[in-house]
C-alpha cells in the first residue's frame, strides 16, 4: 500500500524472491555522488545505460543508477515501488534519455508527489515511482499521475503523514484508474460499516443508527457535529456543577467523549473527500489531483514525470460578486467602525477625567467600585486586607470605605472614597 510506510525505511524488502524479484519495496538514499561507474556497469543491470560520469569517472548523482537496478530486477510481470527524490521526475543532462527509454517501456505504472515534512529528519518533498511489467494491454499507453502534496494530516509543526483513511483513498483512485470498482465500492461499505461500529462504542445515541450504505456521507457529518454541540453544552453544565475535587477527572472524561465524536468526523470527511471527486465509483481526471496521461502527452512534455505537469490545478469556486462594488462596501463598513470607535475614545476620555490619578491593578479599591458605579456597571464583590472598615450610603449604593480617603465625584456629588493600593 502506497510503498508500505516509507518514511525513513533505508533498505530493500523484497517481498516475493525467485530467480528475478517479483515484487520490490525500496526506499533508498537520494542524491548519492562519488559512485564508481566501472562497478556499476560491471553489475549490468543498467537496461537503459549508465547516468552522468564525471572527470573521476564517477557517477555524480546516482538516482537514475538505482532506478535502472530496480526496474532490471522484475521478470516479466514484476511489480516496483520505491520512494526518489521530487527532482528525479524531471532532472536532465543524462538522465533524460534515460527517463526517456524508461517511458517508452510502457511500465511506468503510477507517479505520486509527495509533500514536504514526511520523513522525520528531513523537510524535503518526494516522489513515489511504481513500475508493473505485467500491465494490461488497455493501460500500457498510460501513466497514472497523482499529486498529493497537498492531501494529508498534520502530525505537529514539523512532522505531516497519511492516515490509515487517506491511505485508502489514495488506494481508491489507482483501482478506478485500472477498472477495479468493486474495491472502490467495498471501501464506501467499509467506510459505513467502521462508522457505525465506533459511533456505537461512543454511546452516540441517535447516530449510529443513522449511519448505512445509503446515507450520504454529509448527512452523517451535519449529524455528528448538532450531535458534537449537545455534548458540548452537557460537558459545560455539567462542569459548573462539579465540586472542586472531581472537576479534573470530569473534564478529561468529557475532553475523551469529545475527541472521540472529532474522529468520527474527521473520517467522515475523508469518505466525503472520495464520493465528492468519484461518486460510486466512475473513474475520471479531476483536475489538482490525478490524471491518467497518455505517452503522447507525457513526449509532448519532454518526458517529465512530474504530477504537477499533467493534474493541472483545482478548479477555484467562484462568489459570483462584482469585486468593484463588494470594495465599496467594505470602505463603508470599515469607516463606520472608525467612527464608532472615535465615539468610544470620546467617552473614554470623559470618564478619565472623574479617574484618579493611582495605579489599581485589581480594580477591586473603593475608587474603582465607584467609578463602576457610575459608568452604570455591575457592582462586584470584593475584600480589604484593613481590619477597620466604615460604611456610607452613595447614591443609594452601600460602599465599604477604608481609613485613607480620597476625594471624588459621583453624578456631581462629591464624596471621600479610599483607594488601598
Amino acid at each position: 500500500m502506497l510503498v508500505q510506510y516509507f518514511v525513513d525505511t533505508r533498505s530493500i524488502i523484497v517481498l516475493r524472491l525467485f530467480a528475478i524479484t517479483l515484487q520490490i519495496i525500496v526506499n533508498p538514499p537520494f542524491n548519492v555522488d562519488k559512485v564508481k561507474s566501472v562497478t556499476a556497469a560491471e553489475a549490468g543491470r543498467l537496461p537503459f545505460g549508465m547516468p552522468g560520469i564525471n572527470k573521476n569517472k564517477e557517477v555524480s548523482n546516482a538516482n537514475y543508477l538505482l532506478i535502472s537496478y530496480f526496474y532490471a530486477y522484475l521478470n516479466e510481470s514484476g511489480r516496483a515501488g520505491f520512494v526518489m527524490a521530487s527532482s528525479a521526475t524531471d532532472s536532465g543532462n543524462k538522465d533524460k534519455p534515460i527517463r526517456e527509454a524508461l517511458v517508452k517501456t510502457g511500465h511506468v505504472d503510477v507517479m505520486i508527489s509527495v509533500g514536504n515534512n514526511f520523513f522525520y529528519t528531513k523537510s524535503l518533498p518526494c516522489s513515489l515511482w511504481f513500475f508493473d511489467k505485467g500491465k494490461p494491454e488497455h493501460l500500457k499507453n498510460t501513466v497514472l499521475f497523482i499529486d498529493a502534496r497537498n492531501y494529508y494530516t498534520a502530525v505537529d509543526r514539523t512532522l505531516n503523514e497519511w492516515s490509515p483513511w487517506q491511505m485508502k483513498n489514495l488506494n481508491a483512485i489507482v483501482w478506478l484508474y485500472r477498472g477495479e470498482t468493486e474495491k472502490y465500492k467495498q471501501l464506501l461499505y467499509e467506510y459505513h460499516k467502521d462508522l457505525h461500529r465506533k459511533a456505537a462504542l461512543a454511546h452516540a445515541e441517535g447516530i449510529y443508527q443513522l449511519i448505512s450504505p445509503s446515507i450520504p456521507f454529509q448527512e452523517i457529518i451535519d449529524a455528528l457535529n448538532k450531535y458534537k454541540e449537545e455534548q458540548q453544552r452537557k460537558a459545560k453544565i455539567e462542569l459548573e456543577g462539579a465540586l472542586r475535587f472531581a472537576r479534573k477527572r470530569t473534564q478529561a472524561e468529557w475532553d475523551e467523549r469529545i475527541a472521540e465524536i472529532d474522529a468520527l468526523i474527521t473520517e467522515a470527511k475523508e469518505g466525503l473527500w472520495l464520493t465528492e471527486k468519484f461518486g460510486d465509483g466512475e473513474w475520471h481526471d479531476v483536475p489538482g489531483l490525478c490524471k491518467a496521461a497518455t505517452l503522447q502527452e507525457i513526449e509532448d512534455h519532454g518526458y517529465s514525470l512530474t504530477p504537477g505537469a499533467y493534474v493541472g490545478v483545482a478548479a477555484q469556486e467562484t462568489d459570483d460578486v462584482d469585486f468593484a462594488d463588494r470594495m465599496k462596501k467594505i470602505h463603508a463598513e470599515l469607516k463606520r467602525l472608525q467612527a464608532e470607535s472615535n465615539a468610544l475614545m470620546d467617552t473614554i476620555s470623559r470618564n478619565k477625567r472623574y479617574a484618579p490619578n493611582i495605579s489599581c491593578f485589581r480594580g477591586n479599591c473603593q475608587v474603582c467600585l465607584i467609578e463602576r458605579f457610575r459608568l452604570k456597571l455591575h457592582f462586584l464583590p470584593y475584600h480589604y486586607p484593613t481590619p477597620k472598615f466604615q460604611s456610607i450610603r452613595a447614591a443609594k449604593l452601600h460602599i465599604t470605605l477604608a481609613p485613607m480617603w480620597y476625594h471624588y465625584q459621583v453624578n456631581g456629588t462629591e464624596l471621600n472614597a479610599p483607594c488601598i493600593e
